[in-house]
């Protein structure tokens, strides 16, 4: 494990994105999942690996190695995931997860503040992350509603939308200019 931490950032975020792709396609053929019925969850699993494929380049870059804390964080995360790849049919679990992925992250990154001079990119990281505690919480209310098929499409509509507009138009994941290492 400890030359997965020593590879190109490139290279560990294509294995996780394709691992946690692998997962997803699995649970989905394993347990013969419904298009028409998850597909909402499905879009959303894939746009977040997307996403989680540009953190982990930039960030691995950026954060110092052998923080402790940030192993856990990443371990916690990675277990979330997978979690959230065995929910796809189960959308009350799924948005909880969603919740908690977007709870644990806004912690990691606070948790930096102080550690890595990127005040700008971690705080737009926190913003974006601290919008998805709320995206989450919003769907498993809409959930627990009764409104489990259009909470599952506007989460996935809106998700899909911001990011779009964060990896493309605006990209959230790009280094401070003060640091000219990255």
């Amino acid at each position: 494990m400890n030359n997965f931490f020593n590879i190109k950032p490139e290279t560990r975020a294509l294995i996780v994105f394709f691992t946690f792709l692998v997962i997803g396609i699995f649970v989905w053929e394993y347990f013969n999942l419904d298009w028409k019925k998850y597909l909402p969850l499905a879009l959303f699993y894939l746009t977040i690996d997307i996403n989680t494929y540009f953190s982990i380049v930039l960030f691995t870059r950026i954060i110092p190695k052998g923080m402790i804390e940030q192993d856990i964080f990443d371990i916690i995360l990675v277990a979330l995931y997978i979690g959230l790849a065995f929910s796809l049919g189960n959308p009350l679990m799924f948005a909880f997860l969603i919740l908690f992925i977007f709870i644990v992250a806004t912690i990691k990154y606070a948790q930096l503040l102080n550690v890595i001079n990127q005040p700008k990119l971690l705080k737009r990281k926190i913003t974006i992350d601290l919008c998805g505690v709320m995206m989450g919480a919003l769907s498993v209310g809409g959930i627990l509603a009764g409104y489990q098929n259009y909470s599952m499409w506007l989460l996935a509509i809106v998700f899909i939308i911001v990011n779009i507009f964060l990896l493309l138009i605006w990209p959230m994941y790009v280094a401070d200019k003060q640091d000219s290492t990255i």
